[in-house]
């Protein structure tokens, strides 16, 4: 399939290294007019808008990737091609090079597994994008080719199934259904795959990121809630015994975005697919029961409902309005209802400290009384979540010892809503972060091969988000410092916390305070100038949500419970840290967030970045609006400006020498010296400018990408002569192979056949000199018994048996035998012949022309004696001598001259009734004649006028002789006298007669039924009567006519029905 650099240069074979160029087919990196460039890098010149006419061209054209570098932009299409991902376009993407095949996430899957397996260092493969661009789809096609292309060995096959089967689950628990996406992850996820040395999976671990928990009792109308809540309420069962409603609609926390239901998704068949991941990966079923009773618990506790307390008028509070709403969600939960009542309308705040500390309760107004509801609805999912993530966790967990790791970052997108808030404020961050490793990264990579190849390095600008970063976690100063700062004083308020904001930050050049001046922008907002744009976020719910603590009443409430569930959801603290003050939600995330970019920076990086097509989730369209300010906030442009800066292309020697070596008169077809003085002799021969390339250490750099599409461009051209090269040596090389390994067998079959035929000769000979003798000896014996023949008149040996040899054998079937038999024959048959009169010659030929006719047809009497004149004989005829008168009359007046048949028959007359005529054949004519006075019945009727004669196959004695119009078809039976069969010999003598009278060839048929026309009349007044009357014979043969003549009756329509014995 390709070459092989090893054999070639001597190196050893990597058996994770693709082994030289593409096939001659393939030609990737050039440009194809309305298909646009594979790669972003070769562009001519690097603009946004370059990047988005080659974008449209590629998208257009049906093709979602595209490379920059090692890079994979993918423009989610909303709707999937299966044939882009089937089990044979995977195979055509394992072990080759990104530049061999057309972008796709298997090409970048196969460049993680190898860059895995031949450096032995840990890869990750960061996919972003926003959301409904097709993250997770993304990650899912990655996840199943790392799968494929591993080893198996042990539990592999087990690892991979639950890795992969933590997908339903994790999209069940934390995605849902938003504006711009039907499956968006509410979550960010960071999964490793661990591996052996030898590329087996034995583990994995999934962490994830800010979970956005608020979704659980609030969201954008139109959208729905997390999967698993409508997955759940499709399974009957499971409501009956909790208590569910199967319509979402019954559920505040489910109806208050007027969305229950999706047309793109089918939650009965997903949660069926959540069950089976549930159990394929481990959980207990009385673990998964406890989940399926929080879950429920969570949908009852947004049906409690609170009134105002009129018991307690001092205080503005309230009291559950409906009770048993509240023991129903503390029977799910097994709690105590009171504890969670009193939870749920009242808190406990400490006051004093030591011994002089004491606990006072204060009651909750209605505004708080709900806050405090939905912060336990969303901190049971928050902390069920993280369980489930946990679980999972410990199933996959390696049992060996992990070598190397691939983590796939599954992240959200950069977000700019109309209203920004806490979630958008951290998620923006963490991109920021993501950006700035991204370009570390890129240009630590650069720099380092720019360094080992020994190029001079240059300078490149970029875009420098490293203040935005410090802006926002700086320290001792930045903006998540201040906001837990004021979270610790009780008296913070969104404004306060505002004017700390521009206080501090004021001045900062990415950071801008609210200016009454500017009408897009609110007045309870800030805004950062981030790499991607500029975000307006409102301080409204800041403070809120970067607390996100669950009162102790409620969590005492909930520690009441009975299920082990809740006790792992809510665990005792260490001894000697109860009253430690937990960390906020946004000191959480920074923390989780220089984690994970600590982690990825000890990884070689891979990227996959995603692009969202258009905001109505309409297959195959493109608005150019929006993807084009998702490739400004996605950096995508800066990137190809990084990644070819200076270089659009890199090569290592090997590869280059081994995809272009036919290009080099002298490198072609085989190179004797290393690689790299190899690629200088091809770029020699193709004249290439040296500015326009540099040589390193092991690489060939390319500074401009039409450079790179001269030497595809040459290749395409030369690989068709280099293929039928190919084929000769190849062809030549197997079969001086094979002739060299067969030659021994080939002598010796030789041999064996000499032997063979030398052996056939000789029994050829031996068999042909018996033969030879064998006939000779019975030819002897044939002139013994034969020799007097010609004295053995009238049979002349005919009848008489040939000799025999004996013990000799037989000799039928020699040649010699057969022909002096044959000669015997003719010789018979020629004595046979002269020896008769011409009459009885005449008689001979009428025998063999009956035969002829008649054999196999009809039943003959070939041993009669055909006599022609029955009439003449007063034996047959009494009135012989009135005959005899008549016919010397009709030899005198009509110029006939012999009579070749005259007897009685049965005449069939044109009503259909059976007469007795004397039917005479002359040499011209045929009469028919009246047996009782021998006068002539009409006219004489030529016997040119004769077509054709026709019979049945059966023994009947009918005949129809077809004449031509206007003459009638005569219709005879020759049966009067019994036991003579006549009808062969009439038919032979008028077949003869017309012969001699118009050399013409009559049909004679034999058929199951007889077509005729006696009627004919040509002096008839009318048409229809002069053409008369077409009837068919048909015959039936009838036992009680045996040895009697036919009998002849009117059948159906115009049928005429012959009955024979």
């Amino acid at each position: 399939k390709h070459w092989d650099e090893s054999s070639i240069h001597g190196a050893k074979s990597d058996p994770f290294e693709p082994v030289g160029a593409a096939p001659p087919t393939t030609v990737i990196m050039n440009y194809k007019e309305g298909e646009g460039y594979t790669d972003f890098v070769m562009l001519d010149s690097v603009s946004e808008d370059t990047f988005m006419k080659n974008l449209k061209e590629r998208f257009g054209a049906g093709h979602i990737y595209t490379y920059i570098g090692e890079q994979v932009v993918s423009v989610n299409p909303f709707t999937r091609n299966a044939e882009l991902y089937s089990a044979e376009t995977m195979k055509k993407y394992k072990m080759m090079y990104t530049y061999e095949v057309p972008p796709h996430i298997y090409a970048l899957g196969d460049d993680v597994f190898r860059c895995l397996m031949k450096e032995k260092l840990n890869q990750c493969v960061i996919i972003t994008g926003e959301s409904g661009a097709g993250k997770t789809e993304a990650s899912k096609i990655l996840m199943q080719y790392l799968a494929a292309v591993s080893a198996s060995r042990g539990d592999g096959d087990s690892i991979k199934q639950k890795l992969l089967e933590s997908n339903p689950v994790l999209e069940a628990f934390g995605n849902a259904k938003t504006l711009r996406n039907d499956n968006s992850s509410r979550f960010g996820k960071y999964m490793e795959i661990q591996f052996d040395g030898a590329g087996a999976p034995v583990g994995g671990k999934i962490s994830q990121y800010l979970l956005e928990k608020s979704r659980v009792f609030t969201r954008s109308d139109g959208e729905r809630s997390f999967h698993i809540f409508y997955q759940l309420l499709s399974d009957a069962g499971l409501c009956g015994k909790l208590q569910l409603q199967a319509d979402a609609k019954q559920y505040a926390y489910l109806s208050n975005s007027n969305c229950t239901s999706v047309s793109s998704i089918n939650d009965a068949r997903d949660f069926k697919e959540v069950l089976g991941a549930l159990n394929t990966l481990g959980f207990p079923a009385e673990k998964q029961a406890s989940v399926w009773r929080v879950l429920a618990a969570i949908l009852h506790a947004g049906g409690i409902e609170f009134a105002k307390n009129e018991a307690n008028t001092q205080v503005d509070s309230v009291s559950v309005r409906n009770k048993d709403q509240v023991a129903l969600v503390a029977g799910l939960l097994s709690c105590e209802p009171a504890f969670l009542e009193r939870a749920l309308t009242s808190r406990s705040i400490s006051t004093g400290a030591g011994r002089r500390m004491s606990t006072i309760s204060v009651f909750l107004d209605a505004k708080q009384a709900v806050s405090t509801r939905d912060s336990l609805a969303k901190s049971l999912y928050n902390k069920l979540f993280s369980w489930v993530v946990e679980t999972i966790n410990t199933t996959i967990k390696a049992t060996t010892p992990v070598e190397i790791v691939v983590g796939v970052l599954d992240i959200y997108g950069f977000e700019i809503f109309e209203q920004n808030s806490f979630e958008q404020f951290c998620i923006n961050f963490c991109n920021e972060k993501l950006q700035q490793l991204f370009i570390k990264l890129v240009l630590r990579q650069e720099q380092e091969e720019y360094r080992r190849e020994g190029i001079t390095w240059t300078d490149i600008d970029f875009f420098d988000n490293e203040p935005i970063c410090k802006l926002i976690e700086g320290s001792p100063v930045g903006m998540f410092k201040l906001l837990d700062e004021a979270c610790s004083f009780g008296q913070s308020t969104p404004a306060s916390l505002l004017e700390k904001f521009n206080t501090n930050f004021g001045n900062h050049k990415h950071y801008v305070k609210p200016n009454p001046s500017d009408k897009t922008q609110r007045r309870d907002a800030f805004r950062i100038v981030h790499y991607a744009g500029n975000v307006d976020y409102s301080v409204e719910q800041f403070l809120f949500k970067n607390q996100d603590t669950l009162f102790e009443d409620l969590v005492g409430a909930l520690k009441t419970s009975k299920d082990p569930l809740l006790h792992e959801l809510f665990p005792d603290p260490p001894a000697g840290k109860a009253k430690k003050v937990p960390p906020t939600a946004g000191t959480m995330f920074v923390r989780a967030v220089n984690e994970l970019v600590t982690t990825l920076d000890a990884c070689q990086p891979h990227y996959i970045r995603c692009i969202k097509s258009n905001d109505n989730k309409k297959a195959n369209a493109l608005n150019e609006e929006r993807v084009r300010h998702q490739v400004r906030y996605l950096n995508l442009v800066e990137t190809v400006r990084v990644r070819r800066a200076g270089f659009c292309n890199r090569q290592p020697y090997e590869r280059f020498l081994a995809r272009y070596k036919v290009l080099g008169a002298k490198t072609w077809p085989i190179w004797r010296g290393d690689a790299k003085s190899g690629v200088k002799s091809i770029l020699d021969d193709l004249r290439i400018e040296s500015k326009e390339y540099e040589l390193g250490n092991t690489k060939l750099f390319i500074r401009d990408a039409k450079t790179l599409f001269v030497f595809e461009r040459e290749r395409t051209k030369s690989l068709p002569k280099v293929v039928v090269q190919m084929q000769k040596i190849w062809k030549g090389y197997k079969a001086r192979k094979w002739f060299k390994l067969a030659l021994e067998e080939l002598r010796k079959e030789k041999a064996e056949r000499e032997i063979r035929l030398r052996k056939q000769r000789a029994i050829t000979k031996i068999m042909s000199a018996f033969r030879n003798l064998k006939v000779r000896r019975w030819l002897r014996l044939v002139i013994a018994d034969f020799g007097n023949v010609r004295a053995e008149a009238p049979t002349w040996g005919r009848g008489k048996k040939w000799p025999s040899l004996g013990f000799l054998g037989p000799v039928a079937g020699s040649d010699a035998v057969e022909l002096v038999k044959k000669v015997h024959l003719v010789w018979w048959g020629r004595t046979k012949v002269l020896a008769l009169s011409e009459v009885e010659r005449g008689l001979v030929r009428q025998k063999i022309l009956a035969c002829d006719l008649f054999k196999g047809k009809k039943p003959w009497d070939p041993k009669r004696c055909y006599g022609a004149d029955y009439l003449s004989s007063a034996d047959h005829n009494p009135r012989s001598r009135q005959f005899e008168n008549a016919v010397q009359v009709l030899f005198q007046n009509g110029g006939d001259d012999q009579i070749l048949f005259a007897d009685d028959v049965v005449k069939v007359n044109p009503k259909l009734k059976p007469q007795v005529r004397a039917l005479i054949v002359t040499n011209k004519n045929i009469y028919k004649y009246d047996p009782k006075n021998y006068k002539v019945k009409k006219v004489p009727i030529p016997l040119a006028s004769i077509t054709g004669l026709g019979m049945s196959p059966h023994k009947d004695t009918f005949m129809v002789i077809h004449m031509a119009a206007p003459e009638r078809d005569i219709v005879v039976d020759l049966g009067l006298e019994a036991g003579k069969e006549k009808v062969s010999e009439l038919a032979v003598v008028l077949f003869q007669a017309v012969l001699n009278v118009s050399q013409r060839v009559i049909e004679v048929d034999f058929k199951e039924s007889v077509p005729f026309n006696n009627s004919r009349d040509t002096a008839a007044a009318s048409a229809a009567a002069a053409k008369g009357t077409e009837h068919t014979l048909i015959f039936e043969q009838n036992a009680k006519l045996s040895g009697k003549p036919c009998a002849i009756k009117a059948g159906k329509g115009n049928q005429v029905v012959v009955q024979f014995g």
